[in-house]
């Protein structure tokens, strides 16, 4: 967030060649998101998400920004970071796969799609049921929707 440009500039001299940006760049206006969009061109790099909050997975005006930013950026999908607070309990979970269900439903118009970045928290077993997060989201979300895997994540539960 100090200085985009540099940090672009030192990610595509390392080797990498794809980015995802997170939240904070939902506050970009559209004119420097292109500016975004011309230096990573320029450096090689690419876009195919970005990180978001329950915001961008809202019909209306906030999912419109976020839809008119990924398409500027490049990006195909538009990951959930995190889970909003009501997404508790097993009625909580399918609730918000309701939601992004929805999102897909809507994206899908405009070349993009919706995703959950996951946290070891989706893959504790829900209260009183015996599911986990993770396979409550895979069952109740429709096939073009994302599970993105944080392999860190995964591999701290398997230590």
């Amino acid at each position: 967030m100090k200085d985009l440009p540099k940090t672009l500039r030192e990610v595509s001299k390392i080797g990498y060649e794809v980015v995802e940006f997170y939240a904070p760049y939902f506050s970009w206006s559209l004119p420097y998101a292109k500016e975004v969009r011309s230096m990573m061109d320029d450096l090689g790099l690419r876009c195919y998400s970005t990180h978001n909050h329950i915001e961008s997975f809202t019909p209306g005006e906030t999912m419109g920004k976020a839809i008119e930013l990924n398409q500027i950026l490049g990006a195909r999908q538009i990951i959930m970071a995190s889970a909003p607070r009501s997404a508790s309990g097993l009625d909580g979970w399918k609730n918000l796969c309701e939601q992004l269900t929805t999102a897909v439903e809507q994206l899908l118009p405009h070349g993009l799609t919706a995703g959950f970045h996951n946290h070891q928290s989706e893959w504790r077993v829900l209260p009183n049921s015996d599911q986990r997060v993770m396979d409550v989201i895979a069952a109740n979300t429709p096939k073009e929707f994302v599970l993105q895997f944080d392999v860190g994540t995964c591999m701290v539960l398997l230590l």
